[in-house]
């Protein structure tokens, strides 16, 4: 995936290719929150709304923070990272690791979910979920 050079750093054609991927992957997760806003939390037991809600705020607020800064690097250079860079990024590490695990929870919760009150993947696309 990355092309690099004496620099180590990434061409301006994948960089931007990966910066509109950003701008996508944000425009979507902002609209999976609104649909997911607009439908009636039905199991107050299991909350599963207001954590997909949660859960996607963060995973966007968490890209739009992090990300940043990595193109910022690939665009000047590996070679060139500063110790403000190379904290930012272990937090970013951190951050996506405890965000994983929160993943693992969501999915069991949507199981529990969909398997409770008898809802098919067919039904959630319906919604585009």
């Amino acid at each position: 995936m990355a092309k690099e050079n004496e620099g180590q750093k990434l061409d301006e054609k994948s960089l931007d290719s990966l910066k509109q991927s950003l701008t996508q992957i944000t425009s979507h997760i902002e609209d999976q929150i609104k649909i997911i806003s607009t439908l009636p939390e039905t199991d107050q037991e299991i909350a599963l709304k207001d954590t997909l809600i949660s859960y996607m705020s963060k995973t966007r607020n968490l890209q739009q923070q992090a990300l940043p800064i990595v193109f910022e690097l690939l665009e000047n250079g590996l070679d060139k990272i500063t110790d403000g860079q190379k904290k930012a990024l272990l937090d970013f590490k951190e951050d996506g690791r405890k965000m994983l695990s929160k993943t693992e929870e969501i999915q069991m919760q949507t199981l529990e979910y969909k398997n409770k009150h008898q809802i098919s993947d067919e039904e959630l696309a319906k919604y585009g979920l």
